[in-house]
């Protein structure tokens, strides 16, 4: 029994002296990359001011599997927050803005450095605090591709045989969490809105669509 117990007193002194080494080791790595979540190196970050309340979306999608590209129609239903003589959408210059309307009537608009500009009908701007509806014809330019993302590629991504898997099926997929919808639509792309979507794709018959 003496014996035995002497053992585990080792054993637990070993166990000890590893714990101290492991934890001295962690705190040296501490020491030599600064804590991103204290300053200097942490700054103050603020929500995005918001111009518009996005309350629904109605996405129409058809699918180009020849020249890997899409068109699409959204209409968004959003409430302004306060009044203003145009409303902005992030889109990316990736994408081909045809035409833009409210209430079936056709507003001119402008897509410059990833933002969709659209200005307002007096009309729409005195309307006060009641939704109204956005309708954008659009489409995704041939070769275009998203940015870099943790998991892929944010946007509309296209997925290919390549020299692994050479009998793979043309598919694509889309990466939108937590700013890269503006890759795929035009929107509001910032967390700090919720909203109801609604998406319809049309695809060759063969394919299967999963959202």
């Amino acid at each position: 029994m003496r014996n035995r117990y002497l053992n585990i007193k080792r054993m637990l002194t070993i166990a000890s002296v590893m714990g101290i080494w492991c934890y001295t080791g962690t705190r040296t790595l501490a020491q030599q990359q600064p804590n991103p979540f204290r300053p200097p190196q942490a700054t103050a970050h603020y929500e995005r001011d918001r111009e518009y309340d996005l309350q629904h979306v109605l996405l129409r999608l058809k699918i180009n599997e020849t020249n890997k590209t899409f068109d699409g129609t959204v209409t968004e239903t959003l409430t302004p927050l306060r009044k203003v003589s145009s409303i902005h959408f992030d889109a990316l210059d990736s994408l081909r803005i045809d035409e833009v309307s409210i209430s079936n009537r056709s507003v001119s608009f402008e897509h410059a450095k990833n933002i969709l500009t659209v200005n307002l009908p007096v009309a729409v701007q005195n309307r006060g605090g009641l939704p109204f509806n956005v309708t954008i014809k659009y489409g995704l330019k041939s070769g275009a591709k998203g940015a870099a993302a943790l998991n892929g590629e944010y946007g509309f991504h296209w997925i290919e045989a390549d020299k692994y898997v050479q009998n793979k099926h043309l598919s694509f997929y889309t990466q939108g969490e937590t700013e890269g919808n503006r890759g795929w639509v035009p929107i509001y792309d910032y967390p700090n809105d919720k909203t109801t979507t609604e998406t319809i794709v049309t695809a060759p018959d063969s394919w299967f669509i999963v959202g």
